[in-house]
């Protein structure tokens, strides 16, 4: 009886580094170069990148308006409330200043619900598009590479996977 060893390489290290791959990965994220990670969300993010353009020249418009509205501050603290001699037109000054404050806080938050739903309509997008690419990427995986999980460890891959970048577009993106 002849015995043959047969040496099956440990599929939960990484080949080239010997680091153990993360919970549920095949692939080692050492390993894998950023550039075609970068690349493929690219390719993912292109269609909706007129309406990420859009949302950051929001945030650029509501960080002008967020330095505007200290300036208008030192303005009528230092001409208005704060003068050691009466003058003439005080009170209308004071008035269109505190009438400009208030339109600022009004514009910066209509600009910020609008900035924030398009980005949830990015998101949304990215979200269903990544789901589907996921579900196809599953159903063409062979019968046998499914059959190791369980469909309850795919369903929560998926979604921990997109509710991960639905958190980073929603959360992050505006704080970038």
């Amino acid at each position: 009886a002849d015995y043959k060893v047969v040496f099956e390489p440990d599929l939960r290290v990484c080949p080239k580094c010997h680091k153990p791959f993360k919970k549920g990965m095949t692939v080692c994220t050492n390993c894998t170069k950023t550039s075609s990670l970068a690349i493929r969300l690219f390719s993912m993010v292109k269609k909706e990148l007129p309406l990420l353009m859009i949302a950051f020249l929001f945030f650029g418009a509501l960080s002008f308006v967020k330095i505007i509205n200290p300036v208008l501050q030192k303005v009528m603290v230092d001409e208005y409330i704060t003068i050691s001699e009466p003058r003439e037109n005080l009170f209308l000054g004071l008035v269109v200043i505190s009438f400009s404050l208030f339109l600022l806080t009004l514009i910066y938050k209509y600009m910020e619900v609008i900035r924030t739903n398009m980005l949830y309509r990015v998101n949304n997008r990215m979200i269903k598009k990544l789901r589907s690419t996921l579900f196809e990427h599953i159903q063409a995986l062979s019968v046998s590479a499914v059959s190791k999980r369980t469909a309850g460890e795919l369903i929560h891959r998926v979604a921990t996977d997109t509710n991960f970048i639905s958190s980073f577009i929603v959360q992050q993106v505006p704080q970038i």
